[in-house]
């Protein structure tokens, strides 16, 4: 299974490369409004575009964190205490984000 993911990568990156080389003007990451990133990862023969997005919208929802809170359906104490998470989400986190205020770099 892992010889066969190799080569079908191996394939999608070969049609992206020929694809940008054929289309110098086209960029490969667009930048979204809110900060989010569209990024190409394949051209498929019948020419339709494969883009990767970062989309925060329902979020919380789709990672069901609205039921890790403390008195939330999972039974959970989870308050946050001592605690420090972080997510990649596309490109580098802005150094200027609200979250980042009063924070130690990590």
């Amino acid at each position: 299974m892992q010889h066969r993911f190799n080569i079908e990568q191996s394939q999608r990156n070969l049609r992206l490369l020929r694809f940008l080389n054929q289309n110098p003007g086209y960029s490969k990451k667009i930048n979204q409004p809110n900060f989010g990133v569209r990024e190409l990862v394949d051209v498929l023969p019948n020419g339709k575009y494969i883009y990767a997005q970062t989309d925060n919208a329902g979020a919380s929802i789709t990672v069901r964190s609205n039921k890790l809170y403390s008195g939330g359906s999972l039974g959970l104490n989870i308050q946050g205490q001592n605690m420090i998470a972080g997510v990649w989400d596309g490109e580098s986190a802005r150094t200027t984000h609200q979250e980042f205020c009063g924070q130690r770099n990590l």
